[in-house]
């Protein structure tokens, strides 16, 4: 996680990144917006993913979502808004954390 979001802001192209957690326990949301230049437009892609997300995932019973829970929600969250803002660069990368839990 930490690694794309260096290549995404080292992109000229990359305007803005804005990243924060609502709620709290089953109601906590992660949200990771992108700004990106696209042809002189600014696009903005926002992306979330919820506790209730993982549970239906089935990612809640693995340890590092018992021990790190915000930061699970914001690696997936973070995850999705690069493929759709940034995907030309990332070239089919994923997570760690999506590629070791599915």
């Amino acid at each position: 996680g930490d690694v794309l979001i260096r290549l995404v802001r080292s992109h000229p192209d990359c305007k803005e990144i804005k990243e924060g957690i609502d709620g709290d326990g089953d109601d906590r949301t992660a949200t990771c917006t992108v700004k990106r230049n696209q042809g002189g437009e600014i696009e903005e892609i926002t992306k979330t993913f919820s506790w209730r997300d993982a549970k239906i995932a089935n990612l809640t019973t693995h340890e590092s979502w018992k021990s790190y829970p915000d930061r699970m929600l914001q690696m997936r969250a973070r995850g999705f808004a690069f493929r759709d803002s940034f995907s030309d660069i990332m070239e089919g990368v994923i997570l760690r954390e999506e590629v070791e839990l599915g």
